[in-house]
């Protein structure tokens, strides 16, 4: 389950997968979304150790659950795809999605630019996203579990948060929507997460595959 290149930053990833199923199922959370910056190592062929994992998921941001409205899921999936570049680094804030959860998008690499006066982005726009019905609550909210730092535990100045502006519970300097609100702060980090998954897990094999949660249909300006 390699992570290269960025790869966590601009498509689906095994690594990427096997992250959220593991917050997914420990926290028994159905939508699960997690920035592909803060996955920063492979999980190779072989024993695994709790050091492993650790490199895997290096921050000690927690993950938080949230309800949400479908106007928020929408607002957080376009500012994820803000950021996508191929010939430089792409922005962290492109997220990782759980089984069961899908979303596609449509990307034009020919809006990249680079010149003197700095970058422009990929064009990116989000078409469809597809939830677990289980992860809608009787109010016609969504229950999703993401990071602390997107719900502005560090505040969104200087990068942080990725702009996840719409997602904040935390930070008193930005506003915040009434159409979050705060279920739980679990208080673990995504390396404790992975750490526990694997221990459930550790009498047989754990492995994740590609399975199309996130699709990305490529267009050209005409």
């Amino acid at each position: 389950m390699i992570y290269a290149q960025y790869n966590t930053r601009r498509e689906e990833t095994e690594i990427g997968n096997l992250v959220a199923d593991a917050v997914a199922e420990i926290t028994d959370t159905d939508a699960v979304f997690i920035s592909g910056g803060g996955i920063r190592s492979s999980i190779f062929a072989g024993d695994v150790f709790v050091s492993d994992l650790a490199a895997v998921c290096p921050s000690s941001n927690t993950v938080v659950i949230l309800e949400v409205t479908a106007e928020v899921l929408a607002e957080m999936l376009e500012n994820s795809i803000r950021g996508i570049y191929y010939n430089a680094a792409p922005a962290g804030r492109f997220l990782q999605v759980s089984h069961g959860v899908s979303y596609t998008i449509s990307v034009d690499r020919s809006a990249e630019l680079r010149d003197e006066t700095g970058a422009t982005p990929a064009r990116a726009h989000l078409i469809r996203l597809n939830l677990p019905e289980t992860s809608r609550t009787e109010t016609g909210m969504y229950r999703i579990a993401v990071s602390s730092s997107m719900c502005g535990a560090l505040g969104y100045e200087n990068g942080a948060g990725d702009g996840f502006t719409m997602l904040n519970v935390f930070s008193d300097t930005v506003p915040k929507w009434d159409d979050v609100r705060l279920i739980l702060n679990t208080g673990r980090t995504y390396a404790e997460i992975l750490t526990a998954y694997f221990r459930a897990h550790a009498d047989e094999p754990v492995t994740a595959q590609l399975e199309g949660r996130i699709t990305v249909q490529e267009t050209a300006t005409s």
